[in-house]
């Protein structure tokens, strides 16, 4: 049995540049589906395993590709569904759509993947529902992610304070609570971000 206690800094979408994202030459995306998770990831069981767990709870997910390799992914949970596993159930029940479990390769970092696949899932969001809340968090270490989202137009919202107790590969469970007034630390030494 394993126990885990997390600090999550949590940002908000306020302000949405509606700016047109671009993929490198020879790059695509997709939605993720029960058959390009099952084509791109053949390789990988674990998060095979995890994304088609993922599609049959309802989550949003694109996944960026060239040829048969996958580049990066990230998932969104929408107001319908519950939210990240990751949160307290309480939190998970909140009507919002939240961005999570979301990764690039090493060798493809710094190419915009990443800003690329939140905009399409911040645009997935708007289109198919309108006016949603949309939240996502990282931890205080990930400067690059925060400086990242904040450019984006995502402001502070907040601390998440977890306690995860897992047995592996039978169940985990996840208490926790919200700080919406909590600061950040500062990403420079400057305003809190």
């Amino acid at each position: 049995m394993l126990v885990r206690k997390r600090c999550l800094l949590v940002y908000e979408l306020v302000d949405y540049p509606r700016e047109e994202p671009h993929l490198p030459k020879n790059v695509r995306w997709a939605q993720a589906t029960r058959d390009i998770v099952e084509d791109l990831f053949r390789h990988d069981p674990r998060r095979k395993e995890t994304f088609l767990r993922f599609i049959d709870r309802g989550y949003y997910g694109v996944i960026i590709y060239h040829d048969s390799q996958w580049m990066n992914y990230g998932w969104m949970s929408m107001p319908d569904t519950c939210g990240p596993p990751h949160l307290p159930v309480s939190i998970q029940q909140r009507h919002a759509c939240w961005l999570f479990y979301a990764h690039t390769l090493p060798r493809y970092r710094g190419c915009g993947l990443h800003k690329y696949s939140i905009q399409l899932r911040v645009a997935h969001a708007l289109n198919t529902i309108g006016h949603v809340r949309i939240y996502t968090d990282t931890t205080a270490e990930n400067t690059a992610f925060r400086k990242g989202i904040v450019s984006m137009g995502f402001k502070p919202e907040g601390i998440i304070h977890t306690v995860e107790l897992m047995i592996p590969r039978v169940k985990r469970w996840v208490w926790g609570s919200w700080d919406i007034d909590a600061e950040h630390p500062s990403l420079d030494g400057g305003a809190n971000s």
